[in-house]
């Protein structure tokens, strides 16, 4: 999920678009010819990087939204749209992930709750610090050491947007590189494989059929004669 999550924001970025609004229930499973592809929808908030923030126009989920929005909600100033936005929003959705895998519902409720104050709180409170993200990794995989997530996850998660992972950044982690999107990757280029044959079998089978027709026409017309 992790991965696909990323391939969301990185189609974004590549374009120097920023989604503002990066949450679960903006995050769809599509079924594609048998293949099951996460996509972005709900895309009104997008903005292109550098873009300054309309005030009257601008809306996102506070649970997801990135401690300088917050403050620029707080404080009025202008703000520009940048890509560590999406970032930060990226890193709670993945911890929400493994939050909900773990039977926790504290950032769901807060999330549903929608109030500032508490979700600032809860940042200042070190809610995200590697510790915390041990402790949530350990409640469900015990004594898995998941370096990748563990690594990975924190360096989305900082309130200093200078100091968040980018998406340049995770390409470099195994998350991008490792065996799991290896194997995705494998799977997906053998899934086309043999969806390019069952295409020729069933264009083979489509003219056998057409043929046995003609012979069928052929021989109705001859016994009719």
């Amino acid at each position: 999920i992790a991965i696909r999550l990323v391939h969301i924001v990185k189609a974004a970025h590549d374009k120097d678009v920023v989604l503002m609004d990066l949450k679960g229930s903006n995050v769809m499973l599509f079924e594609c010819r048998g293949l099951h592809v996460f996509k972005g929808i709900d895309l009104e908030g997008a903005l292109q990087v550098e873009k300054l923030l309309d005030d009257s126009s601008f809306m996102a989920t506070a649970a997801f939204m990135a401690p300088e929005l917050l403050l620029h909600k707080e404080k009025g100033a202008a703000l520009k749209a940048k890509k560590s936005m999406d970032m930060w929003s990226l890193g709670v959705l993945i911890f929400q992930v493994f939050q909900s895998a773990a039977g926790l519902t504290f950032w769901t409720a807060l999330e549903v709750d929608n109030n500032d104050e508490s979700i600032k709180s809860a940042m200042a409170s070190g809610y995200f610090t590697q510790s915390s993200i041990d402790s949530l990794i350990d409640k469900k995989f015990p004594g898995s050491k998941n370096s990748t997530i563990r690594h990975f996850l924190p360096k989305l998660l900082q309130m200093d947007p200078a100091a968040r992972f980018t998406i340049h950044d995770l390409e470099q982690t195994s998350l991008l590189h490792g065996g799991a999107t290896v194997s995705a990757t494998k799977l997906y280029d053998g899934q086309q494989v043999i969806m390019k044959k069952l295409e020729g079998i069933s264009e083979q089978m489509e003219e056998n059929f057409a043929s046995l027709a003609q012979h069928l026409d052929a021989q109705l017309h001859s016994i009719q004669g």
